[in-house]
């Protein structure tokens, strides 16, 4: 009979548990907005090239403010930096459900809301790593983050 398999040890230290259970579900939020931005801008416009542009218009921050994120995330609170910048991203994303449900929404508010939920993950993703290791113990860091990765790409694939 094959040995079952177990919660790994990492998610026995309560604050990685909390953390990578709320890193799990933003993600997870994050990429189910990024699909609904997607189909909605393909469907109000019809264009594939404003889809990847929209996509471009998430990534592009990372580029221009990831330095300035580490910076961040060295001189100040990796807790609150990241509380912050998952406030805003989730803000970003109520604002677009909100228009969306009232009937406004627009390919400029899309755009507009997407560029800001990518410079605040961009921002905040420095501060969020840098977290993990002062949660659990040496010894267990190795997994800490491969489950770390692990559960961003559990996240994109559901």
């Amino acid at each position: 009979m094959p040995a079952a398999v177990g919660v790994p040890a990492v998610l026995r230290v309560p604050a990685f548990r909390n953390v990578w259970i709320g890193s799990v579900l933003s993600n997870g939020g994050t990429w189910f907005q990024a699909v609904a931005a997607g189909w909605l801008v393909l469907q109000i416009t019809g264009s594939a090239t404003m889809v990847g542009l929209l996509a471009l218009a998430y990534r592009a921050p990372a580029f221009l403010l990831s330095t300035w994120g580490g910076k961040l995330a060295d001189r100040h609170d990796w807790r609150r930096v990241g509380l912050i910048t998952f406030s805003i991203e989730a803000a970003g994303a109520l604002a677009l459900a909100a228009l969306a449900f009232a009937g406004h929404l627009s390919v400029a508010a899309i755009f507009a809301a997407t560029v800001v939920m990518g410079a605040a993950f961009a921002v905040g993703l420095p501060s969020v790593l840098a977290l993990v290791p002062a949660l659990v113990p040496t010894p267990k860091l190795q997994e800490a983050v491969a489950l770390n990765a692990a559960g961003i790409n559990v996240a994109r694939a559901v």
